[in-house]
């Protein structure tokens, strides 16, 4: 093993004990967690977090100070509606359960003064037990809870209960709590890996519901955990283990960390019909970023600053253009020549920087079954052989194109893994910076988690290495920060901020 493969590996031992702390980081940086838009009168409702608690002193759309926005004084004025979806069924190992009961049984106890729950179980389908605030009649659903040998289909749960919350038109702040051994798709097609997809169809007004999930691991199911834990992810929530964190640890986040602060303003109507930058910020000189797009009037044609009041009608009018059917041909017709004249230029560079073997002991001659490749000096007559000065005396031909000795002359190719018809790609002859700004050489400005100059892609040698810069929320090989500078290859993942990348080296 190499040097560089050694020191690789000890840093990732090294941080995989730090594992925790990116999430933390993830969590302490403002968002906004939730937009209501009301499409009739252009209110809009953010729910703002920031951990810690910094109040937050304005909000800006455009660029534009609201100056009418009606801000909460703290997070204890934000209503809130929680879903706690309960997997009942045989998969939840019996000496969890109790565990479980004392999980919901803290949560439930411990809610914030506006927080209203609807409570239910899953199977197959979505089961509502209880809806309401009252501690006790909670307490009762929860004790009397079975569980079932049934299939438990996470997905259809979820699906139903947002579908449940299309219809809501309030604008409470709505979340969701997942307790289960694991998140199983449904049949039909409802799956955890399309589930962004499905969000990004159906928001219509409301832009977000956190997914909150906890999970309990059997030793056998850590694959179906990481599926739901990715719907934490997807959402900017946080999931826990529950062998490894304790009921009251997750019911003080849930109560004083998860709870926004709710800013209300109406869209200023120069700014309706277009999507408009959302900047919510806070005491501590931080900002939450987001993005929404108004309902808004068409805007009326622009007249024409000098019309022609009485014009000629035989007046001879401008040229139309070309028919479309013109122009498509003329462009085949480039192309076509095009490829042609690179074609052409490939096979004469081929011949002329063929390398001919020379056989005999070194007087120049030239075998009878060599290609016969000379190089005329004016009329002289005489010949000579175009050969490498390096060449051996074997009877092996060097290859003709030898220029990916280092790598340089490679492609890399990036794909979302949540959203593939989103593919980038650049040349390896230089380093690939990747980041939000638009002076990267592949731009990613999709995603807020992205940092301007995220992180950069290089060839060193014979290798192909990731460097991250100084990025907010990190880089990732797989579930390893990249830390300074790793290696990777083609078929690796990388994970930007909360985006994951299937990366390709052709």
């Amino acid at each position: 093993m190499n040097i560089r493969r050694m020191f690789s590996a000890l840093l990732t031992l090294t941080y995989l004990t730090l594992a925790a702390l990116p999430m933390a980081l993830a969590a302490a940086e403002p968002q906004i967690l939730q937009q209501r838009l009301d499409v009739n009168a252009n209110n809009l409702t953010l729910y703002a977090r920031h951990t810690g608690g910094p109040a937050v002193t304005g909000v800006q759309i455009g660029g534009k100070s609201i100056d009418g926005a009606e801000i909460a004084a703290d997070a204890n004025e934000t209503s809130v509606v929680t879903w706690i979806l309960l997997d009942n069924s045989m998969s939840m190992p019996e000496e969890m359960r109790p565990k479980t009961a004392d999980l919901l049984t803290t949560l439930l106890g411990s809610k914030a003064s506006k927080e209203t729950y609807v409570f239910c179980t899953f199977s197959d389908h979505l089961s509502k037990k209880y809806e309401g605030s009252n501690f006790a009649d909670l307490k009762k659903q929860v004790e009397s809870i079975d569980y079932y040998n049934q299939e438990a289909y996470l997905m259809g749960a979820v699906d139903e209960a947002l579908s449940a919350e299309a219809s809501r038109t309030g604008t409470e702040f709505v979340r969701m709590v997942v307790i289960s051994a694991g998140g199983d798709n449904v049949p039909s097609g409802k799956t955890i890996e399309n589930f962004r997809d499905r969000l990004s169809t159906a928001r219509v007004t409301v832009s977000n519901v956190p997914i909150y999930t906890i999970g309990c691991n059997t030793g056998e199911n850590n694959a179906l955990l990481q599926q739901m834990y990715s719907l934490s992810a997807q959402t900017s929530a946080r999931s826990w283990n529950m062998n490894e964190v304790g009921a009251s640890d997750i019911a003080n986040i849930m109560r004083w960390e998860e709870i926004p602060v709710r800013v209300s303003l109406t869209i200023p109507e120069d700014m309706r019909g277009t999507s408009q930058e959302i900047l919510v910020n806070f005491a501590d000189g931080t900002s939450a970023h987001g993005s929404v797009t108004p309902v808004g009037p068409t805007p009326p044609p622009v007249p024409d600053p000098d019309p022609d009041p009485d014009p000629d009608p035989m007046e001879e009018s401008e040229p139309k253009g070309l028919p479309v059917g013109i122009i498509v041909l003329i462009v085949v017709l480039v192309l076509g020549l095009t490829g042609a004249g690179v074609a052409i230029f490939l096979i004469l560079k081929r011949g002329n920087n063929a390398v001919v073997p020379v056989h005999g002991s070194g007087s120049g001659s030239i075998g009878s079954d060599s290609t016969d490749i000379f190089s005329r000096n004016n009329d002289s007559g005489d010949h000579t052989a175009i050969i490498d000065e390096d060449e051996d005396e074997s009877d092996e031909t060097m290859p003709i194109f030898d220029n990916d000795m280092d790598g340089t002359s490679r492609v890399l190719y990036l794909t979302d893994m949540d959203h593939p018809e989103r593919q980038f790609n650049a040349s390896l002859r230089e380093p690939v910076t990747i980041g939000r700004s638009a002076k990267n050489r592949i731009v990613l400005d999709y995603d807020k988690s992205i940092s301007g100059s995220h992180c950069e892609i290089y060839t060193d040698n014979y290798a192909f290495c990731i460097r991250d810069l100084n990025s907010s929320n990190g880089t990732y090989i797989g579930n390893n920060r990249v830390v300074n500078t790793m290696e990777i290859s083609s078929g690796s993942t990388i994970r930007l901020g909360r985006v994951n990348f299937k990366v390709e080296i052709r």
